[in-house]
């Protein structure tokens, strides 16, 4: 779930958290002289390059979209890059205090797990009347809330997904039926391909399981250093889904791999039957 920082209290033009920190623009001249505010952004940048160009031709459309609908915004995008930590509260705090004319960023796209950091820090304001509450995910609204006070707005629900091309595959509801369905597909190539492993996957993969066994009426309950028997008897089934060979890449590292491009490669080809 991701939500855009904002350092400033100026109308929302991207879906944003709003920061409690003094605004300083930033004066730009358009070609016919008049007075443009130049707005500094660093984007999220892991997600996957398409085009392999670096982003470049992503954010060149963004830049050139945004400028058309706020023509006197003058949008200055940060390149993205893997390497730049946005998880890293000093790193998000640097950039969301530093002046923007020394290098700092007017808004910061961020993963809201690092929300109550930036609000112990004392960089992000409670959002007064936020738009489109009505509309908004569940899971979204208590991803930018805490103690009940809205923080932001969400924009990007996470979830996992299983791509197939056998529609029994799609049609099913529950584990048992996943894995019955998996079964008959075609027998020559593992039912399976997808990364099981990380700081993300496994728990929040846990938490689905626990979400299909329990429902999701109490899921907060199942974050416990004790696993629930129920929900690993099927986790434990659907990890085995990759084994291939005596190995399950799935578990072992093979798919873990920097770019997550081995177990979608592995669907494309046609090699397993199906893909998380």
């Amino acid at each position: 779930m991701l939500s855009l920082i904002r350092r400033h209290r100026y109308p929302c033009f991207l879906l944003c958290l709003l920061l409690a920190t003094t605004p300083c623009w930033i004066s730009a001249q358009s070609q016919n002289n008049s007075p443009k505010t130049q707005l500094r952004v660093a984007l999220f940048p892991y997600i996957p390059d398409i085009l392999g160009d670096n982003f470049q031709a992503m954010l060149r459309r963004i830049e050139q979209e945004f400028e058309v609908k706020n023509p006197t915004i003058d949008l200055v995008l940060k390149p993205l890059d893997k390497k730049d930590d946005f998880y890293d509260a000093e790193t998000l705090t640097k950039w969301l205090t530093t002046a923007p004319a020394d290098g700092g960023y007017d808004m910061v796209e961020v993963d809201t797990v690092v929300l109550g950091e930036l609000t112990a820090a004392n960089l992000v304001s409670p959002w007064d009347t936020p738009p489109g509450v009505s509309d908004w995910h569940p899971a979204g609204r208590s991803g930018v809330s805490i103690n009940g006070t809205v923080y932001g707005v969400p924009h990007w629900l996470c979830g996992h997904f299983i791509f197939s091309r056998d529609k029994r595959v799609a049609k099913a509801k529950t584990a048992a039926k996943l894995l019955a369905a998996l079964d008959k597909a075609d027998p020559k190539v593992p039912n399976l391909a997808g990364n099981l492993l990380g700081s993300w996957n496994m728990p929040a993969l846990y938490l689905d399981a626990w979400a299909d066994t329990h429902g999701t009426g109490d899921v907060g309950s199942a974050i416990t250093p004790l696993l629930d028997p129920k929900v690993m008897r099927w986790f434990k089934q659907f990890s085995k889904q990759c084994e291939t060979g005596g190995k399950n890449p799935c578990i072992d590292g093979e798919f873990d791999d920097d770019e997550n491009e081995k177990a979608p490669q592995q669907f494309a080809l046609g090699k397993v039957d199906a893909f998380l």
